[in-house]
Formats: C-alpha cells, sequence, structure tokens
C-alpha cells in the first residue's frame, strides 16, 4: 500500500512538471500568448465568421476553406499560403522562411512565420483566407 501511494506520488510530480514544462513553453514576446494559444484565438475567429474548418495537414492543425488548407501551426511558427505583396511582407520578416515540413523541398507559397512575429499572424491568415478562397477547385 505504502508503495503505490509513492508511485502515485511519483506520477503527480510528473504530470506537474510536464505541464509547466508545456505551459512555459514559448510564449510570445509580442501577444504574451503561447504560439499555440495565438493560433487557436485566430483559429477559433475565423471559423466563427466564414465557411472554415478546422482540421489538420502533413499532422498539424490546419484551417482549410472549401477543403483547401491557406493557414497552420508549424512547432512554434505559424504558415500561410500567400501570394503577391503578402507573401513578400511574410517572407522579409526576421526568422520567416518558405514552408518546408520534409526538409527537402520547400512550398514555394507557404511561409513559415515565426512566433517572434505573432502579432502579424492575424493579417496573414486573413489574406491567405481571401487567396485561397479565389481559387478555383
Amino acid at each position: 500500500m505504502v508503495k503505490s501511494a509513492k508511485a502515485s506520488k511519483v506520477k503527480s510530480t510528473k504530470a506537474s512538471k510536464v505541464k509547466s514544462t508545456k505551459a512555459s513553453k514559448s510564449t510570445s514576446k509580442t501577444s504574451g500568448l503561447t504560439a499555440t494559444a495565438a493560433y487557436e484565438e485566430i483559429a477559433q475567429k475565423l471559423a466563427s465568421n466564414n465557411d472554415v474548418q478546422m482540421s489538420a495537414m502533413f499532422g498539424m492543425p490546419a484551417l482549410k476553406i472549401n477543403g483547401k488548407a491557406f493557414a497552420g501551426l508549424y512547432q512554434d511558427a505559424m504558415v500561410f499560403k500567400l501570394t503577391g505583396e503578402d507573401h513578400k511582407k511574410a517572407i522579409s520578416l526576421a526568422g520567416a522562411k518558405l514552408f518546408d515540413p520534409a526538409g527537402r523541398r520547400p512550398m514555394k507559397e507557404w511561409v513559415q512565420v515565426p512566433e517572434a512575429s505573432a502579432s502579424k499572424w492575424s493579417g496573414f491568415a486573413e489574406a491567405a483566407l481571401e487567396y485561397v478562397s479565389k481559387i478555383k477547385k
């Protein structure tokens, strides 16, 4: 009986360490939210106002319109399918790069914007939504 009490105390301590590590992980310098929380806030806003579906792409959370992905959360960054000036603005941000989930071939229209620029994520998500919603099936 004493052994199981010790085991549950150890499990509880480990669980609280994991929770505190996750909670402290990646807090955005610009918004005060974690990357995940910032993404979820944007996702909820877009999903409530449009025909946006919360889905998955490459095993990551993603946002889709008409079955086509336009944004997602990859590690501690958001990725956006952009074109024209929006693409240029996004790629010019410090730490931004073409999205390359496999590490072999960057996706030319997709820009990975780091958490340090989380304050710009909402605008890029809206631009990506507008762009992808105009693409014909």
